[in-house]
């Protein structure tokens, strides 16, 4: 479908792929095996059935379209147009893009089909980015003389919508509920809590190297010890097969706005059209965007480098983000040395970045696709909180068997349990539930409890709570503020339905509460309290 190569414009094996008259197609898959590279056979031509009602064909596709299946050669066609005189206008907004024809003639293969590349398009995409197309001056019996689609190239591996969490930002150490937004379809959750680290590090392929997988570097080692710049190895990236190769560094790293990253490379025989490239992440791996590359030095020793390059990148622009990073090197459709000795591909040694915050210590937590709120606590932050340490919490989504990016972190420093937490912890540490749960069952909620100071694990009458009393037309309850609670706001509301609640206001002097309802007028009054206890 990509249809590339010289010779090739007018896209022959895109044409039967979209054959309208196609009925019987077969295809098979050979994987790579050693030395030998992954095949792919495809039948198409056989089978066909009766002309249909005829319609244009557009690739990329009408509608939304994966940016990373857009090819760079695009066709539309439909059966017995004459495309000889057609032109192709595109624009993204009001922006307009050029546009150059390729290929407008009649041949037997297929449909008729038109086609055109057009220049300036993205090489990823953050946000859904539409292009209108207009195709002109099509002719032909039965032909529309023009056509109009809009194609909408997106991210397969970003979901528009990310976990946001919500809570304090001062959990107390013996544990704070937090929620999250939900995912639609979500299959379930991961949870990530992490502290930081400012100390520098050096990537340098020594051993144990911990923090590198995800290496595609098929069947030679990626850390080699026969070229390197300090120590005794250093990455090599060369090619087994025709496949991309690459490795990450599994640094979840948050730069600032002074960052840099740092490293070192030296190229041996690689072809000139093939690419090494460094690039971040800021969804976890979802994506990656390249912030540096070179090519291939060629194919004699003449072109070696004598010595490892240093290179140095601004990262400032992703200052507060979460990164990761990876070095990949592509044969770019074309030509490579298959080859990986120690004459061959790219070395690369000594990968820091300056300024940064390191993600450490990480403790992963499942959570059920259904789930909306998790409890920050020693389980799932590997141990018990220290007071005064900052925790990292990111959730992300499972969605149709893909693990998506986290949602935006949330920092928390840990403190020690004040009020209902400490009284929790130090005189119930029993009482499951948090302030909204009934630990004993009586009907009070464990936050009522503590706000009257009252036990929680013991069946406790709602009577024993401050009662009303008249005096004339008014309805007054008159209570003081329990000697220790802190961390409790007390209020009242009244109704007259028992649908629509009435605040009332707290009229007490200090260190009491008071709340009035006036009931002249009314058949009946109904009063409850409305507390509010911090976690």
């Amino acid at each position: 479908m990509r249809d590339d190569g010289l010779g090739n414009e007018f896209v022959g094996h895109r044409r039967w792929l979209n054959y309208s008259r196609a009925q019987v197609m077969g295809t098979g898959d050979v994987p790579s095996q050693g030395s030998y590279n992954s095949s792919n056979a495809l039948w198409v031509i056989g089978g066909f059935k009766g002309a249909p009602t005829p319609k244009f064909v557009a690739w990329p596709n009408r509608g939304y379209a994966p940016h990373n299946l857009v090819p760079a050669r695009w066709s539309l066609s439909y059966p017995g147009a004459d495309f000889s005189g057609a032109t192709v206008t595109m624009t993204r907004g009001m922006t307009y893009i050029p546009t150059v024809i390729i290929s407008n003639a009649a041949v037997v293969y297929g449909d008729n089909t038109l086609v055109w590349t057009p220049s300036g398009l993205p090489a990823a995409v953050t946000a859904d980015t539409s292009y209108n197309v207009t195709v002109s001056g099509i002719s032909g019996p039965g032909v529309p003389a023009s056509y109009s689609y809009t194609v909408t190239l997106f991210d397969p591996g970003v979901l528009n919508v990310l976990p946001t969490i919500a809570g304090s930002a001062t959990p107390a150490t013996t544990g704070t509920m937090y929620t999250f937004d939900s995912i639609d379809q979500a299959d379930a959750y991961q949870l990530r809590v992490t502290t930081a680290n400012t100390a520098a590090w050096n990537e340098g392929a020594e051993d144990p190297s911990t923090k590198i997988v995800a290496s595609t570097t098929g069947s030679y080692p990626l850390r080699q010890s026969a070229v390197k710049r300090t120590g005794t190895k250093a990455f090599q990236l060369a090619f087994p097969t025709f496949d991309d190769q690459s490795f990450t560094i599994t640094r979840d790293l948050i730069p600032s706005a002074s960052s840099q990253i740092r490293f070192y490379d030296l190229g041996h025989f690689a072809v000139t059209s093939c690419t090494l490239h460094m690039e971040v992440s800021t969804n976890g791996g979802a994506s990656w965007i390249n912030l540096w590359g070179r090519n291939g030095v060629g194919l004699s020793t003449v072109y070696w480098e004598p010595a490892f390059i240093a290179r140095s990148v601004s990262l400032a622009a992703y200052a507060g983000q979460i990164l990761r990073i990876r070095f990949v090197l592509r044969t770019n459709g074309g030509s490579a040395v298959i080859s990986t000795t120690a004459n061959d591909g790219f070395f690369i040694d000594d990968v820091t970045v300056t300024n940064v915050t390191e993600l450490v210590n990480e403790t992963t937590t499942t959570l059920a696709g259904a789930a909306t709120s998790f409890t920050l606590n020693s389980s799932t932050a590997g141990t018990p909180l220290v007071v005064g340490t900052a925790y990292y919490l990111r959730v992300r989504p499972s969605v149709g068997t893909r693990w998506f990016a986290d949602g935006a972190p949330k920092i928390v420093t840990a403190q020690a349990p004040t009020g209902y937490a400490a009284w929790v912890a130090t005189r119930y540490p029993t009482v499951t539930g948090g302030p909204t749960g009934d630990h004993d069952c009586d009907g009070l909620m464990n936050g009522v409890e503590y706000a009257f100071g009252l036990d929680p694990t013991a069946t406790t009458s709602g009577s024993v709570l401050p009662r009303p009393s008249f005096s004339g037309n008014n309805y007054t309850v008159t209570f003081p503020h329990p000697v220790g609670v802190t961390g409790a706001s007390y209020g009242a509301q009244w109704t007259r339905n028992l649908s629509a609640w009435t605040p009332v206001a707290d009229s007490g002097s200090p260190g009491y509460h008071t709340f009035t309802v006036n009931k002249l007028g009314e058949t009946r009054v109904y009063f409850r309290y409305a507390i509010v206890v911090d976690p």
